[in-house]
């Protein structure tokens, strides 16, 4: 877990075939967090090779209202 200004506890992370949202699974993590407003939770992608075909999306399923999704990619060998 991130920076957060809630208490949040990882109930499950699991590769889950029961609801993905295009293909076969999807990764699941179930959060048990109270109210706040920011909730960081960061997972280290595997390496991948870049092609222009390659394209990237994130999908999020919650039971509160006006989720906010975002995301920032760290590339080997890039200095900040």
């Amino acid at each position: 877990m991130g920076e957060s200004d809630v208490n949040p506890r990882v109930v499950s992370h699991s590769l889950s075939t029961a609801g993905p949202h295009r293909g076969r699974s999807c990764e699941r993590f179930v959060i048990d967090a109270s109210a706040g407003t920011m909730l960081r939770l960061e997972t280290p992608v595997h390496d991948a090779r870049v092609i222009d075909e390659w394209q990237a999306s994130l999908w999020i399923r919650s039971d509160r209202p006006d989720i906010r999704l975002s995301a920032r990619v760290r590339l080997p060998n890039f200095r900040v």
